[in-house]
């Protein structure tokens, strides 16, 4: 083939996958790191750690596009296309194959291992931007070994100083690359490890050795709260004296992450075990090529993957091993040729025709894994995201507009049997750094801080009475606000002021399909999301009072059971229960089944059945992490004819979807099984109900072999049903139908819907293309009046997604009509 078809049937081909692959990123926002970013672009740059140089590469960009997410990712996205079609060009310099450039730019272009860093623009254009000119640096060293040209020297070296200022925190990886290219590369006609050799080269490649030691033995420590404690020489000394057995279990594990992704649960000794192999058969490999300059390349590729994911594993011990995906970027395209050259060594170079069968189909299967693999992984980003937004809008919830403004204190403080809560919030998808939550909340960095323990916490708001502080409690979900006198002025990272109403160009529409009695569905051409967004709403909803006449309160023909769980009909608890009733029917009605139920408290599982309601059960990581086996038991003083079991996930991605129910037969002494878990749509149900035929026993037990993402399962409530639980469905029936039933008069029933005046809310929800349903995390709850006036109403959007599609407003279910008369919107 001439090289002008086969480049362009390369390029339009590489692009074509990489924009199957690698594209939906132009659907995704800021969140995470990058809040930390934008903080840092707008101050000029203020953390210790290595990234402050990297926000260099960010100032243009920033320039031009401000807080648009949508240019960024378009920029990692061209970003990657260049990656493929350079590792193309790599591999076709070094090994005159066609076949196996062309491959090996295919599979990177799949997208594989840019699974976990390329939905953040903190991380993947930095990525990107390191990996280009690190190949780059190969060609440029590779031309003066062949020229032997001492000038020529200058500039991989020049580029080589620029790749440490930006990230000094890779600086023994790139030396590596150098020693490694000269090693291989060097036109001494002496074995690759000879003395002469070894010493040659290290000669050569000594002004790279020492600013590679400058910039490594000054590098802060950046991946743990104390960044600026300790040195990377400090890391790797505390790497060699807590060195153990287990480290090089971990280290093999790791390997595994480059073939099979950690969604398919292996355990760790599995992982080890394959990783192991996996290095062997590498090995054998590298010694396929009959080419002598095939067979040296595929050889040097092999080394410097090893080194470059050696490097990252022993400088960063502090990461939760077993989890590496993220760094496969920097290392993977040095393995990808020879496994492109083993799919081509079985296609073409062998003459049985059942080899070349085998290594056609290993090809479309890795091709199609890899494309599958990227699509489940988006799945998982936005249950990512959705764990993020989630993390805030607890707090927006609890805290009020003006509390923003002002100082705030966030704890990490944790249950002191957990491990480290900074994993749980990065399991989560978020990392609360100082600069991230005051680029998020619009305040100072300075009027943040992060207290380590709890008791950390108290002495700060003994000491600063006059600040705004929450603590959040990871564990417990507890958020405590104290008064303030200081209001720092808000730090503006928006910068789209375009308001927009039905008289401008913007169409806001009912979509009347979609609405219904208590539910307006207002519809709008994509509005970007810049920012934070605020809406003045305009409505007139019906006096509730006229419509009093609709409500059956008690007479002398109505009948109500004498068991109501709810016969407390006083004025104020009956208010409470009916306004728990209007404002979520479906949590009032799983209030009245759980009248009779049992529950088991989550500090110890044992012996520990009792009525309390704040159950709390996590499986120990390591165990998890090993057997992949979880199991949690119940005990009863008495035998317990049993037949529902209902629980809820502390987290979405600790979903427990395969487990298994036992009881224990006395007569036999032993766990018997009595019930398998079913199929069901995961992603909905954080709520299970188990039912099956009644068992009576003493003791049960739930063993659990898989949860949802393979994280370790975690339940926030379980309840145990005994057999006799009819009578509360039909109770909760009655009270859905009849929600008026106890009041006594018509005089009564005024009191209460005067008082519901007062009380009575709205909720909004918006549909962005982060979320395209309503979604209870994001729902705003804004009171209204019911006195058939209009009302001025402003709210104020979370930021979630790059544009706005619908506003859902919902009212309880009571008899009411509510007309928007007018909608405005507007970035703040």
């Amino acid at each position: 083939m001439k090289n002008k078809y086969f480049w362009l049937i390369c390029s339009v081909s590489l692009f074509l996958v990489v924009l199957a692959s690698y594209g939906f990123i132009l659907n995704l926002f800021f969140w995470r790191d990058d809040y930390a970013l934008l903080y840092q672009l707008k101050q000029g740059g203020l953390f210790d750690w290595p990234y402050q140089a990297i926000t260099l590469i960010y100032y243009p960009f920033y320039i031009f596009f401000k807080a648009n997410p949508v240019y960024y990712f378009l920029i990692s996205f061209l970003l990657y296309f260049a990656f493929c079609f350079l590792l193309v060009k790599f591999v076709l310099y070094f090994t005159k194959d066609k076949f196996t450039s062309y491959l090996s730019g295919l599979i990177l272009a799949t997208g594989y291992i840019g699974l976990e860093i390329m939905y953040m623009v903190g991380t993947s254009m930095s990525g990107l931007i390191y990996i280009l000119p690190s190949i780059f640096i190969i060609f440029l060293y590779e031309e003066t070994l062949r020229t032997n040209k001492k000038a020529k020297h200058i500039l991989p070296f020049s580029l080589y100083l620029v790749l440490l200022f930006l990230f000094p925190h890779r600086a023994h990886s790139l030396f590596a690359i150098i020693f490694l290219t000269d090693l291989f590369f060097s036109k001494i006609k002496t074995p690759i490890l000879s003395i002469k050799r070894f010493k040659t080269t290290f000669l050569r490649t000594s002004p790279y050795l020492i600013t590679t030691a400058i910039a490594f033995i000054s590098l802060p420590r950046f991946f743990t709260p104390q960044a600026s404690s300790s040195s990377s020489l400090q890391v790797i000394t505390s790497f060699i004296k807590n060195f153990n057995l287990n480290y090089i279990k971990f280290f093999f594990a790791d390997f595994t992450s480059f073939f099979i992704p950690d969604r398919f649960h292996l355990s760790l000794t599995q992982s080890a075990i394959f990783g192991f192999f996996s290095l062997i058969v590498g090995l054998i490999l590298i010694k396929l090529p009959s080419d002598k300059k095939t067979k040296n390349f595929l050889q040097f590729s092999f080394l410097v993957w090893i080194a470059s994911f050696v490097s990252y594993y022993i400088a960063t011990p502090d990461i939760v091993f077993y989890s590496t995906q993220r760094y496969l970027l920097f290392s993977y395209p040095f393995l990808i040729p020879i496994i492109a050259y083993f799919l081509k060594y079985l296609i073409f170079e062998k003459k049985n025709l059942s080899l070349k069968i085998i290594g056609s189909l290993l090809l479309i299967l890795l091709i199609f894994f890899h494309l599958r693999e990227t699509f489940l992984y988006k799945k998982d980003i936005v249950k990512r995201a959705e764990a993020t937004t989630n993390f805030f809008s607890d707090l927006q919830k609890e805290v009020p507009e003006i509390h923003r403004k002002t100082i705030f204190y966030f704890d990490t403080v944790s249950d002191p049997a957990t491990e480290d809560i900074f994993g749980d919030i990065l399991r989560v998808g978020f990392y609360p750094t100082e600069a991230s939550l005051a680029s998020y909340y619009g305040v100072k960095m300075s009027d943040i801080k992060i207290a380590d323990n709890y008791d950390d916490y108290i002495k700060e708001k003994n000491n600063l009475s006059d600040s705004y502080m929450f603590f959040y409690d990871i564990s417990k979900k507890l958020i405590k606000i104290t008064p303030t006198k200081t209001k720092p002025q808000k730090l503006q990272l928006n910068f789209a002021k375009k308001p927009i109403s039905q008289k401008s160009n913007i169409l806001i529409t009912q979509d009347k399909s979609t609405s219904s009695n208590n539910l307006i569905n207002l519809k709008m051409d994509n509005f970007p999301l810049f920012g934070r967004l605020s809406i003045n709403l305009n409505l007139t909803a019906q006096d509730l009072i006229s419509e009093i006449k609709k409500f059956p309160y008690k007479d002398e023909s109505s009948s109500v059971p004498d068991n109501l769980p709810i016969k407390m009909i006083h004025e104020k608890n009956y208010l409470n229960t009916l306004l728990s009733y209007i404002q979520d029917r479906e949590k009032f009605r799983n209030l009245v089944h759980l009248s009779s139920s049992k529950y088991v408290e989550g500090k110890d599982p044992k012996n520990a059945i009792d009525g309390n309601l704040d159950t709390e059960w996590e499986a120990d990581k390591r165990d998890w992490l090993d057997t992949q086996t979880a199991s949690l038991e119940f005990q009863f003083d008495n035998l317990f004819l049993l037949s529902q079991i209902r629980f809820i996930t502390s987290h979405p991605s600790r979903l427990p979807i395969e487990y298994e129910y036992y009881y224990f037969n006395e007569k036999a002494d032993r766990w018997e099984l009595f019930y398998k878990s079913k199929k069901m749509n995961y992603l909905n149900n954080v709520y299970i109900i188990d039912s099956f035929t009644p068992i009576r026993s003493k003791k049960f037990k739930m063993v659990i072999t898989k949860t949802l993402t393979g994280d370790f399962p975690g339940i926030s409530e379980i309840e145990l049903l005994p057999n006799s639980n009819n009578v509360d469905s039909r109770l909760a029936n009655f009270i859905i139908n009849n929600p008026m039933a106890d009041i006594q008069s018509k005089d009564e029933a005024n009191i209460i819907l005067s008082s519901i005046k007062e009380n009575i809310k709205l909720y909004i929800y918006p549909i962005s293309d982060k979320y395209l349903v309503k979604n209870e995390a994001g729902r705003i709850e804004v009171p209204i009046f019911l006195d058939g006036k209009p009302h001025n109403y402003h709210i104020s959007l979370p930021q979630g997604g790059t544009v706005l599609k619908a506003l859902i407003l919902q009212l309880p279910n009571i008899p009411i009509k509510v007309s928007v008369n007018s909608i405005n919107i507007q970035t703040e």
